[in-house]
């Protein structure tokens, strides 16, 4: 692809676009730079003005090398903007000036502006430059990043990059883009649909309004995965980080969540574009990640969890951490000689997040009542070939929630499964034990399911299952409830690509008089996505979708038994 090889000089160092180079009006241009330090480098962005010389104004056989750009934004004739040298364009400026006034008048008469333009009295110019093929560039940016505008759109770019030491005499690295292009306009944004109707009772009644929140849940497609390789129907610029990350930030702070809960969360991203970006919208976070990296160009690259909630919703009182490949080494402890090398099957580097949050509102409420709840945020092993570590790192989590479970505390599981309904790990959250007559039950190379504790007391219910149970009066339901699956009560898919489709992502609950659910967030077809390809897309930026459920807290009597030190 034009721009993007790699073109190694002289002085040592390289600089290419990583996944595409086609730029998009609004979406930060990040080039790579390896071989050298950012700070020893000098960038220079041009614009491509057209595929010829562009001659001065005035001078008309003398090659332009400024542009009038307040000429430009107040949509005066482009060609009167070219001048060939400094003093050209100083000789003329009162004539600019009084073109500029006379347009700045009728813009502000039209838009009924006053000082919006006023700077565009002022003179205004940029350096044309024109290259060895005869073509003016019109200098646009001096840093390394560029944001193209939408002056932008339809023209290429060039990157030129040199060492700012002289001394070196390097030529100069050029790269140059494809034409600017507009993304589409966002899709229309997924509705809450209310799923049951609201109860009579006074107690609900009472508090519905105070102590209802949402919970998103989004595995949001670590930039480390979402390669042109895995995903070669998604166009290139819609699979950058620089575009994916607007678009899923507008998505996610668009459902308006008191608590989300994301998934594959790249560790760079989550320290230099989640976490500030939450925080200052009100947030406070917990996030973990994984223990084993991959490794790319430029180094590891580590993804995890990370669970954020309104801090003038709830506050934090206390937080578990599992790391399954911790407990799996004991485990493998256990085994008998020949069983523990086939047990480093159970080493895998995924996590849990286990929050414990209360209301800030229960102080409205009572002094004798409590809103303390739980919030458990995973990201289970994917492979099909270990189905039995799905099974183990689902037990071992639930087995652990089960002793705040038994606090009379209510529980909320959020997370990828990468599990079928139906799979063992997904019967035993729904269902509250795996027997022996599973289908998957022979699929236990390390024997592992013979001592695992393979039920749970707790009353699971799926969130999304209420769309098959549950009646409801608004006027999408019946178009929701055919989005899923009628043998199984879950969505169709909500993992959606050329290579799979099918469900893998849940919000279980305590079902019973404690969270009551109240809505759930309209799901998507394969109509809705863009030319029925799949996921990732440039209206979706993950090849998951976000699921989010609307429930309403139940005061309950206050725990006198304290929480315990630890779960695992």
């Amino acid at each position: 692809m034009a721009g993007t090889e790699f073109v190694q000089m002289r002085s040592g160092f390289s600089v290419n676009f990583e996944k595409s180079n086609i730029p998009v009006v609004g979406i930060e241009l990040n080039p790579f730079v390896e071989g050298a330090r950012e700070e020893s480098l000098r960038f220079t962005w041009y614009r491509l003005l057209n595929d010829q010389k562009v001659k001065c104004c005035v001078h008309k056989l003398k090659d332009a090398t400024f542009q009038c750009m307040s000429c430009v934004k107040l949509n005066l004739p482009v060609k009167e903007s070219y001048h060939c040298s400094m003093n050209c364009y100083n000789d003329a400026w009162n004539y600019h000036r009084q073109r500029h006034h006379e347009a700045f008048m009728m813009l502000g008469r039209r838009l009924n502006v006053q000082d919006e333009y006023k700077d565009d009295l002022l003179p205004d110019r940029k350096e044309i430059m024109v290259d060895q093929d005869g073509k003016s560039w019109l200098r646009v940016g001096c840093f390394k990043n560029y944001v193209p505008s939408r002056d932008d759109f339809g023209c290429i770019l060039r990157l030129e990059t040199v060492l700012v030491d002289c001394s070196l005499r390097s030529t100069p690295h050029v790269l140059v883009t494809d034409r600017v292009i507009v993304a589409p306009p966002a899709p229309r944004p997924r509705c809450i649909i209310p799923v049951m109707p609201l109860m009579g009772s006074s107690i609900y009644a009472q508090h519905s309004a105070h102590q209802s929140f949402r919970v998103l849940s989004y595995n949001v497609l670590a930039d480390m995965c979402a390669t042109r390789d895995k995903f070669s129907y998604c166009p290139s610029w819609a699979l950058t980080w620089e575009y994916r990350k607007q678009n899923l930030l507008r998505e996610i702070i668009g459902y308006e969540a008191e608590i989300i809960c994301l998934q594959e969360v790249q560790l760079e991203h989550f320290e230099n574009f989640f976490k500030p970006e939450l925080e200052q919208r009100g947030y406070s976070v917990m996030f973990m990640r994984k223990q084993g990296g991959l490794y790319m160009r430029g180094g590891y690259k580590y993804d995890g969890c990370a669970t954020f909630f309104r801090c003038n919703r709830f506050r934090e009182v206390r937080g578990y951490q599992l790391v399954f490949k911790e407990i799996a080494r004991a485990v493998i402890e256990t085994l008998q000689p020949n069983q523990k090398e086939t047990g480093i099957r159970l080493l895998k580097d995924n996590v849990a997040i286990v929050t414990i949050l209360e209301s800030l509102e229960n102080k409205t409420v009572s002094c004798n009542l409590n809103s303390i709840f739980c919030v458990a945020n995973t990201h289970i092993h994917a492979s099909e070939e270990f189905k039995d570590v799905k099974l183990w790192q689902v037990a071992t989590l639930v087995n652990g929630l089960e002793m705040i479970g038994k606090l009379g505390i209510p529980i909320l599981i959020c997370g990828d499964l990468n599990s079928r309904p139906g799979s063992a790990p997904y019967d035993l959250l729904l269902c509250g034990k795996v027997d022996s007559q599973h289908v998957e039950w022979p699929n236990d190379p390390v024997g592992i399911f013979n001592h695992l504790k393979l039920f749970h007391g707790l009353p699971l219910g799926s969130a999304y299952r209420s769309l098959q149970i549950t009646d409801g009066s608004h006027p999408f339901f019946e178009k929701q409830r055919k989005k899923t699956n009628f043998m199984t009560g879950e969505p169709w898919f909500t993992n959606f690509s050329n290579a799979f489709s099918g469900t893998l992502d849940y919000i279980f609950y305590s079902a019973g008089d404690k969270l009551q659910l109240k809505g759930l967030l309209e799901l998507l077809d394969p109509g809705d996505i863009s030319k029925n390809t799949g996921l990732p897309s440039p209206d979706w930026s993950s090849d998951h979708i976000a699921l989010m459920a609307e429930f309403c807290l139940m005061p309950q009597p206050k725990v006198n038994c304290p929480l315990p030190e630890r779960l695992w």
